[in-house]
C-alpha cells in the first residue's frame, strides 16, 4: 500500500482514536491515516456505477489497519461534519464500497468514543493484547458487537 495522503489535517477525534490504537493495540506500521480508498481497493473489481467511482477517487479512510501490509481494518471517526446530508451521501458510499470489498468497517462519533474506548479495554487480555485474531472472521463479530452497543446504547448527536 501506498503511502498516506499528505497534508490532510484529522480532526482532534480522529487523532485521540489513532493515539489509543497505537498506544494499546497496534503498532506504527500496522496503522495509517488519511488513505485514499484507491490505496486499499480495486474499484474495477466492485459494481459501482461511472459517478460512484469517480467520487470513490476522491474519498479516503480517517484510518486503516495493516497486518503484513495488506489493509484489513477501516475506521471512520464521523465528527458532526458527518450530519451534512452530503457527507452522508459520500459515508454511504463508503460503506458499499468496504461491504463490497469485504474489508472491515467501523464508526465511531465524538460522542461514542469513550464508549468505545472502555469497550475496547474489555476486548483485552491481561497482557494488553486485543483478545481476538484480528484478521480473522471474528473482526466481523467484534464490529457487529460494538455496532449493536451502538444501536442500544449511545444516543447520535444532534444533527446541525
Amino acid at each position: 500500500m501506498d503511502r498516506p495522503i499528505k497534508n490532510l489535517s484529522a480532526s482532534e477525534g480522529e487523532r485521540k482514536l489513532l493515539e489509543l490504537l497505537r498506544r494499546h493495540y497496534f503498532d506504527d506500521d500496522q496503522l495509517d491515516r488519511q488513505v485514499r480508498v484507491t490505496e486499499v481497493v480495486n474499484l474495477d473489481e466492485l459494481n459501482l456505477d461511472i459517478d460512484q467511482k469517480k467520487m470513490a477517487h476522491r474519498l479516503s479512510f480517517d484510518i486503516v489497519v495493516s497486518e503484513q501490509g495488506k489493509p484489513f481494518w477501516a475506521i471512520e471517526y464521523d465528527g458532526p461534519f458527518h450530519k451534512i446530508p452530503r457527507q452522508k451521501e459520500l459515508d454511504a458510499l463508503k460503506d458499499e464500497i468496504c461491504k463490497q470489498a469485504s474489508l472491515h468497517l467501523m464508526r465511531i462519533n465524538d460522542i461514542e468514543f469513550l464508549e468505545f474506548q472502555n469497550w475496547l479495554e474489555e476486548q483485552t487480555n491481561e497482557a494488553g493484547d486485543l483478545k481476538f485474531p484480528y484478521n480473522t472472521k471474528q473482526l466481523d463479530e467484534l464490529i457487529a458487537a460494538w455496532n449493536e452497543l451502538r444501536a442500544k446504547n449511545i444516543q447520535p448527536p444532534n444533527p446541525l
